[in-house]
């Protein structure tokens, strides 16, 4: 398995980072359907929501966004849920293990001089954090999909439906799944590698004693 893989997995790690930090802040995991049109609720982000004036005629451009813990949403009927805080905090731990980890150990190995063993160690580090990574990414999304439209957590629930943010960062942590495994087959190779390595020095050595 050459280098040419761990490009690959590079490739898919930092697309995913760069997506996901902006759906780490867009506003449209859950949005409105527009089917109700009193309704004043408009779009909901892991830390911001955004509401349309209900002064101001439909036609009018009148959104406003916050963050959800800056405002008062309970003046629009809006709690927050335990599965809700368990999707940031999950989401939360995907992006920092993914880009402040994961992609500066990744850029790591390849200043590191080959045979080294710190590249197994680097190996497995990346794919370890990379997977962490992942799985929370995939409790996230399994939990939001879960619950977000089910519980009664923002007004009128039934005219709710899950935005492009969310669709988004399924596809982004299915190629943190695909980096992630390129990365472990990588390091499976270089630990079998050099443990060949040890035991031809291990029979060499020997050899030389049994001539001697």
């Amino acid at each position: 398995m050459s280098e040419h893989v761990l490009h690959v997995a590079s490739f898919f790690a930092i697309v995913s980072s760069l997506v996901l930090l902006s759906v780490f802040f867009a506003p449209w995991w859950l949005v409105n359907d527009d089917h109700h049109p009193n309704e004043t609720f408009q779009r909901l982000g892991l830390w911001t929501a955004c509401f349309k004036d209900a002064n101001v005629s439909h036609t009018e451009s009148s959104t406003q966004c916050s963050w959800i813990y800056f405002d008062d949403l309970s003046k629009h009927n809006i709690t927050i849920p335990a599965f809700f805080t368990v999707t940031q905090a999950l989401f939360t731990l995907c992006v920092v293990f993914l880009i402040l980890i994961s992609l500066p150990a990744l850029t790591r190995y390849f200043y590191v001089l080959e045979g080294e063993r710190s590249k197994i160690n680097l190996l497995f580090i990346i794919s370890g954090c990379l997977i962490f990574s992942a799985l929370c990414g995939t409790a996230a999304i399994i939990v939001f999909c879960a619950f977000s439209t089910e519980q009664q957590w923002v007004p009128n629930i039934e005219h709710k439906i899950i935005g492009t943010a969310y669709y988004t960062a399924v596809i982004c942590i299915f190629f943190e799944w695909i980096a992630s495994l390129l990365v472990f087959l990588k390091f499976l190779e270089e630990r079998g590698k050099n443990r060949n390595d040890q035991f031809t020095l291990i029979d060499a050595n020997d050899f030389s004693v049994y001539t001697l």
